[in-house]
């Protein structure tokens, strides 16, 4: 609708409209949507032309190119049509809603917004109502009243985002309290139980190990596993006598060309003499060519890049002499192209110009020139032959696999073994070991789908082709071996039982001791208390100071193999010095045996109060904002949700990612 502007605009609607990539589609999922037979969108009761649907993923392509320039185009065309469909759903959101909350634009305020852009100024930094009727009609390609309807449409939007926003308040109460949480200092006095302290006890009796074991027997449970006949085809053995012609070589050299050619690049500076206009007069144009012509006389007597700081009409570049990026071919307006990329080295080698483009008048310095290079086909060669012979390789090996293929096809299950048709075609089998699904053998490249597949492939039927990067496989299960649980009389079993009991039950007691610390203590300080249980093996300290967010600075175990969320939930239930956390926490000592930790405030510093009063206008601008950017990511997410959609097969395709015709 307005490209032009929602390019170059920083509102807030225009980030929001260009920037949001698939939104809805967190909640919505694509498939979620209802089927549409029609050629137009619907959104609840209002229907959406497919043009707007195609100008929205347009911008989107635009931007998600400048973003990411290597993309794919079926990637590219993917996420621009999932960011025109957020679109769609977030304006139609926002509609309603301004239509329900009676949400208006005054039209004095649509007025202020055109005078004041400042590519409607006229050259005396005014508004110009000509310039403006030029810039719609000519730049933007719009009338000028659809131009004014689609202007005050955006600003309704973008009113109507506010007013989401604007709902949300942050006390002051809440800053402070933010700021001490991050800021208060604390020191911390803990208890570590060890559960290697309370192993050395435990024997388990048989009755323990059977209850446990019945509990807990699918932790013993063994995977199915398969055991399987397989030939490997690598392309590496097929190499033998395989080379390239001069007609393929020529062939892969001319579809690679782009690949093996660097474009001519240019570094360059510019002066511009601007026109008045897009669509200057005749004498506009005389008086700006004549004010170019004496530009070149002083350029060709004085510095070029102080002359350009002195009187080039171009803001983005005059301060820096009048350098331009480095320059390619399609960076700059054809004229400006030609010049520098067309004109002969003696040419680049003074000043060129004036050179006319839809701006004025350049004069242009070239101070480096690469000219575009590429590789000769004679250069080129030894590359394209390893391509042409790696891919001469491959396609042997496959043909022999789909030899093999079809002979075990052709005898069924109860025909000869793979073994044995394999060395009538003279390849060599091998026979593997069993595996399961998640510990898959060399041959099928460690992956554990292809395993998968494997252990669920009937006995005695060959397999689909096995495709990986160095070699291809087929393969036929031999034996299979089912899932099973052991049975518990087996020793070993018995002693995995036992070993995983001990650890289980004596965390549970570390545990447990942890918890009657915290129950127990009293008005004790936590080591006395912690020394009075009369356990040798618990161990207390205390840590240095830290702000609450950063406890993981102190490097010595216990604390520094806390659990981090269980520490962080311990250290905010502490307000108090000698208060205790109400919950322990699991950590790991010196020798990375588990075990719990309680932990209590031992000391504390609050951050100073004219810290925070010299931050809080910040503080307060920048939660304020978290807090609105929340709200509306909220609202937008469950109004897009609730939306009821039906779209043409087509974008359901360009939506999937699936092949299309748009």
């Amino acid at each position: 609708m307005l490209d032009y502007i929602r390019k170059r605009s920083g509102g807030f609607i225009s980030i929001l409209i260009i920037g949001a990539i698939a939104l809805v589609f967190v909640f919505w999922g694509i498939g979620g949507q209802n089927s549409g037979d029609g050629v137009s969108i619907r959104v609840n009761d209002r229907q959406v032309p497919v043009s707007e649907y195609l100008r929205y993923m347009r911008i989107s392509q635009e931007n998600i190119r400048a973003r990411f320039p290597d993309l794919d185009y079926r990637s590219l065309e993917t996420a621009s049509a999932q960011s025109a469909m957020a679109t769609i759903l977030q304006r139609h959101a926002l509609e309603t809603l301004a239509e329900g909350t009676g949400q208006t634009v005054p039209p004095e305020a649509v007025v202020t917004a055109i005078t004041s852009n400042p590519y409607f100024l006229g050259d005396n930094g005014r508004f110009s109502k000509a310039r403006y009727e030029e810039v719609v009609t000519v730049n933007f390609r719009e009338t000028v009243s659809a131009y004014e309807a689609a202007l005050a449409e955006d600003m309704l939007l973008e009113s109507t985002v506010r007013y989401v926003q604007g709902m949300n308040f942050v006390p002051r109460a809440s800053l402070l309290d933010d700021f001490h949480a991050a800021e208060d200092e604390v020191a911390l006095a803990y208890a570590f139980f060890p559960a290697s302290a309370f192993a050395a006890e435990l024997s388990p009796s048989a009755q323990d190990i059977s209850a446990y074991y019945e509990v807990n027997r699918e932790r013993w449970r063994e995977p199915a596993q398969v055991k399987v006949e397989y030939v490997t085809f690598a392309p590496a053995d097929y190499r033998q006598g395989l080379t390239a012609t001069e007609g393929e070589l020529e062939e892969l050299y001319q579809e690679e060309l782009p690949g093996l050619s660097t474009p001519p690049t240019a570094q360059v500076s510019h002066i511009l003499i601007r026109f008045p206009s897009f669509t200057p007069t005749e004498d506009e144009k005389r008086e700006a060519r004549e004010r170019a012509d004496k530009a070149l006389e002083r350029a060709k007597a004085e510095d070029f890049a102080a002359l350009a700081r002195e009187i080039s009409e171009d803001p983005g570049t005059a301060p820096n002499g009048g350098e331009l990026p480095l320059m390619r071919p399609g960076d700059m307006v054809q004229e400006f192209q030609e010049a520098v990329f067309d004109s002969t080295p003696e040419a680049r080698a003074g000043i060129i110009g004036p050179v006319e483009t839809m701006f004025g008048y350049h004069l242009i310095k070239v101070s480096e020139f690469t000219p575009a290079s590429s590789q000769t086909l004679e250069e080129a060669s030894p590359m394209l032959t390893e391509a042409i012979v790696a891919r001469k390789s491959r396609i042997a090996a496959a043909q022999a696999l789909e030899g093999l293929l079809e002979r075990a096809q052709a005898q069924g299950p109860d025909g000869a073994p793979l073994a044995v048709l394999a060395e009538s075609a003279g390849l060599k089998s091998q026979s593997s070991d069993f595996f399961s699904e998640a510990d898959p053998p060399e041959f099928l490249g460690g992956s554990t789908a292809e395993a998968a597949k494997a252990v669920a492939q009937p006995l005695g039927l060959v397999s689909d082709p096995v495709d990986l990067s160095d070699h291809l496989a087929l393969y036929v299960p031999l034996e299979r071996r089912d899932s099973f649980v052991p049975e518990l009389s087996e020793p070993e079993t018995q002693a995995t039982v036992k070993a995983a009991w001990i650890v289980d039950e004596s965390s549970r007691l570390a545990e447990a001791g942890a918890r009657s610390l915290i129950s127990g203590r009293g008005d004790r300080q936590l080591d006395v208390a912690a020394r009075a249980m009369g356990n040798a093996a618990v161990t207390t300290g205390t840590s240095g100071f830290f702000r609450r967010l950063r406890f993981d600075t102190d490097t010595q175990p216990p604390l520094s193999q806390a659990d981090r969320d269980q520490t962080l939930r311990a250290l905010f239930s502490l307000h108090s010095v000698g208060d205790t956390a109400p919950e322990p926490v699991s950590a790991a000592g010196t020798d990375d045996s588990p075990g719990y930790l309680v932990l209590g405030l031992n000391a504390f510093r609050r951050a100073p109060q004219n810290v925070f009063d010299q931050t809080e206008q910040v503080r307060r601008e920048a939660a304020v904002q978290d807090v609105a950017e929340a709200a509306y990511t909220f609202w937008t997410y469950s109004r897009t949700a609730e939306a009821s959609v039906s779209l043409p097969p087509e974008i359901q395709r360009q939506l999937s990612g699936a092949e299309s015709d748009i």
